[in-house]
């Protein structure tokens, strides 16, 4: 079900990526019948959803098939959400610093469902998979009363984090992080 959804996506962002564009992102989901793996690149401003990994990936992404689709089905076409932001930095030119810890991302969807994922750039390949929380982590918790509108693009995260509705452990290790892309927070 999740690979039909994501091919129906890749149709309709084709024509609306660059030709040059070079983008290729492993998937290996967890389903009832074990795992199933494919990959999704672009060529020549064509997105396309193949069988199969790709040798030279800029993301792999490894996730139960549950909690994609509980992701997905937020209350908006999630794909239209995205489409509708207007991206200023090219995927294809973002050179990613080797990261000494994981970022942990958690929070749930509104049905209860658990969302729990470790995020590390290794070799320059952004690795994102389902974890659990390491001591080392930089850990960001966000309460699922804003998970939706904070993936809108609709939440004020200064005022989130002030609120509590955000909430970051080991902040030193995360601001010398953003200071590799040379944002200077202190």
């Amino acid at each position: 079900m999740l690979k039909e959804k994501l091919k129906k996506y890749a149709s309709r962002l084709s024509g609306n990526i660059s030709n040059d564009l070079e983008f290729n992102a492993n998937f290996e989901i967890q389903n009832g019948q074990g795992k199933d793996y494919f990959h999704l690149k672009s060529l020549n401003g064509e997105m396309l959803l193949q069988d199969g990994i790709s040798d030279h990936p800029s993301l792999i992404f490894s996730s139960r098939e549950r909690t994609v689709m509980e992701l997905l089905q937020l209350g908006d076409d999630l794909l239209d959400v995205l489409l509708a932001k207007p991206f200023y930095i090219r995927l294809d030119q973002i050179d990613l610093p080797e990261m000494d810890h994981s970022f942990f991302l958690s929070s749930e969807t509104p049905t209860g469902w658990p969302v729990a994922y470790k995020l590390k750039v290794k070799d320059s390949v952004l690795h994102i998979w389902e974890g659990e929380e390491g001591k080392e982590d930089i850990s960001i918790h966000i309460k699922p009363s804003i998970l939706r509108d904070l993936i809108r693009g609709e939440v004020n995260i200064p005022f989130a984090l002030i609120r509590g509705q955000i909430k970051v452990r080991n902040k030193k290790e995360l601001f010398n992080f953003l200071k590799s892309f040379g944002l200077n927070l202190t």
